[in-house]
Formats: C-alpha cells, sequence, structure tokens
C-alpha cells in the first residue's frame, strides 16, 4: 500500500516535509477490537545511505510525499489502525529535542491470516534518551542508525524475530568487541551466567517479545534477577543498555534495574517506572534503556532487576537485552 504525507495540502506544490527534517519512517499496525491498542511495527527505514548521509526522509521527499510498503500477508482479518511516524532529528542532539510527527488512518484488513503480533504500549515504547531519538544528526558524521522501538514483524515469523530494529546501513551484528551485544536473547548469551537470587524464576517463558523465549521471574523480598559476566560491560565500547520488561497478568512491579561491579551496585537505583518512562503495564512490552555515560569509565561484570518492594509481586518478564556500542 501507499501512504502520501502532506505538509499544507495534497496538492502538487506541497513541499510534504521541509528539507532537514532528516530522520527514520516507521510504520505501526493496532487490532482496535482489544481493551487497549497494542502497537507492532510492519515497516521502518532509516539512515539508508551514510556515505551521502541519506535518510528515509530524502526518499519520501523525493517521491513526493509517497511512502510504499506491504502489510505482512499472514495479518488476521479484522479492524485496525495504521500508524505513521516521522521522527525528524534535526534538534536530536538536545534531550526532547526530537520532532515526531504522527498521523493515523482506519482500515480494515481481510483474508485468511491468522497472525496476532505481540505489540507495544505507546506511549511507553520510546524514551528521550533511548540512542535513535537522543541523536547527534551533525556531528560526528553518522556511519549508523538504531531506529527506535521494536523490531519489524514480517509474515510468518515470530513477533518481531525478524528484525534488530534497525535498518539499512544501521544494523549491528550482536557480537561483542565494538558491536552490539546480547545479553539474553532467548537464552543468555555472550558469556553471561545466570547468578538470580529469587526464589521463582524461568530461563525459557512465554510470553517472548523477540524469539520464543523470555526470562520470567518473580519479584520478592529484595531478591534480584542478576547476569553476571566478570569485566564483560565495558562503559569505553557500550554507551547504553537496553532491554524489554512486560508486566505478566498483574503489571505494576517495582523493580529496579542497575549495574554491578563486583558484587556491589555501581550506582543509585535505576527505577523501571523510570528507565521505561511507565508504570509496567499488565501483559505489554515496553522498553527500558539506560545510558552508561553516568558510569565512571572502565568494566563491570553484569546487571540486575531487583525486587523494590519488600514483597511478593506478580511473575514479570524480561526479554532482547542488549549492550548498545558507540
Amino acid at each position: 500500500m501507499a501512504v502520501l504525507w502532506c505538509h499544507e495540502s495534497t496538492g502538487p506544490s506541497d513541499m510534504h516535509l521541509a528539507k532537514g527534517h532528516d530522520g527514520p519512517i516507521m510504520f505501526y499496525l493496532a487490532r482496535t477490537d482489544t481493551p487497549s491498542l497494542s502497537w507492532f511495527k510492519i515497516w521502518e527505514q532509516g539512515l539508508v545511505d551514510s556515505v551521502n548521509t541519506r535518510w528515509a526522509t530524502n526518499n519520501l521527499i523525493d517521491n513526493k510525499g509517497v511512502v510504499e510498503f506491504s502489510i505482512p500477508a499472514d495479518i488476521a482479518p479484522g479492524n485496525y489502525l495504521l500508524r505513521g511516524e516521522i521522527l525528524a532529528l534535526h534538534e536530536g542532539y538536545k534531550v526532547n529535542g526530537v520532532q515526531p510527527y504522527v498521523g493515523c488512518v482506519e482500515l480494515t484488513i481481510s483474508g485468511s491470516g491468522n497472525a496476532n503480533p505481540a505489540g507495544v504500549a505507546i506511549p511507553g515504547a520510546y524514551q528521550n534518551t533511548d540512542p535513535g531519538i537522543f541523536f547527534n544528526l551533525y556531528y560526528p558524521k553518522p556511519t549508523s542508525y538504531i531506529i527506535p522501538g521494536p523490531p519489524v514483524y514480517t509474515s510468518g515469523s515470530a513477533p518481531g524475530s525478524s528484525s534488530s530494529g534497525t535498518s539499512g546501513v544501521a544494523t549491528p551484528a550482536p557480537s561483542g568487541g565494538g558491536s552490539t551485544m546480547f545479553v539474553y536473547d532467548d537464552k543468555l548469551e555472550n558469556g553471561f551466567e545466570d547468578y538470580s537470587w529469587v526464589t521463582t524464576k524461568y530461563h525459557c517463558a512465554v510470553p517472548a517479545y523477540s524469539g520464543g523465549c523470555s526470562y520470567g521471574f518473580v519479584p520478592s523480598s529484595w531478591q534480584a534477577a542478576y547476569f553476571y559476566c566478570a569485566g564483560c560491560i565495558d562503559t569505553k565500547k557500550f554507551k547504553a543498555v537496553e532491554f524489554w520488561v512486560n508486566g505478566g497478568a498483574s503489571g505494576g512491579q517495582r523493580v529496579n534495574f542497575n549495574i554491578i561491579k563486583g558484587n556491589a551496585k555501581a550506582e543509585s537505583d535505576f527505577p523501571l517506572t523510570t528507565v521505561t518512562n511507565s508504570q509496567l503495564p499488565p501483559n505489554t512490552w515496553v522498553k527500558g534503556t539506560v545510558l552508561l555515560s553516568g558510569f565512571a569509565k572502565g568494566t563491570y561484570d553484569g546487571m540486575w532487576f531487583q525486587d523494590a518492594s519488600g514483597n511478593t509481586q506478580g511473575l514479570m518478564y524480561v526479554d532482547s537485552i542488549r549492550l548498545i556500542a558507540y
């Protein structure tokens, strides 16, 4: 299908988007026959040419405001909202400087599909300090870009399993040594081990944000889900920790995140309500991001998600934990 973005009118003289408003474009779908909207991403485009510094928005202007994409063929029939987003990054070098341009269209999908992909809450899917939102468009010249939000759902895949949330030249390989590195993605990876001291935990739980498994645990009595790897978190290589959390059937859990040095917290606690910019909603994935710029330069030994209530709370899930490289 094709979507036409307009600036002031639908006429041929409309400029569609002012030049210099460089940034990514994304499209989401959400069913409208559910109690709350759960948005899953079906298309995205970001930095498409790092040599000539061309963005998705440059393609939009060249195509006179038209963006073409396909809806995954296996989406279940029903009534949906289609959400289009442009994130203009020309003032993204300052917190809250990004300029979002958002529009929604009602549509009905027909056919024999049966896929109902897992989605995210909006607001809640982005934070103002996400690497793809708090982003300097001008200096240094960008060679890569991490598109905000969840991975793209593609027909026939598990929800979000087909993409790392990046596009074009922005795609980082999930490995160490200066590249984005996964801590948990269906299982603990890259040398991280489970040092958790929680009474109830599940190494491969459902629901999953991506792939087939998430890490499930019951936060209780100041206990923590603790992922350990001696010296693996290097603040000279990595600028942020990114993860997705789901409040399960109850939601509202009070949990703190922290980076660990030895067996001690490296900084004051980061409440999940702060790093996800929302209370943990039930049965919905929200993204958390913790910037490492406030930590002393050096190596750290792990991370944990610690109960902050002193009581037994509901089963919750964490998935797609990764260290974002510079």
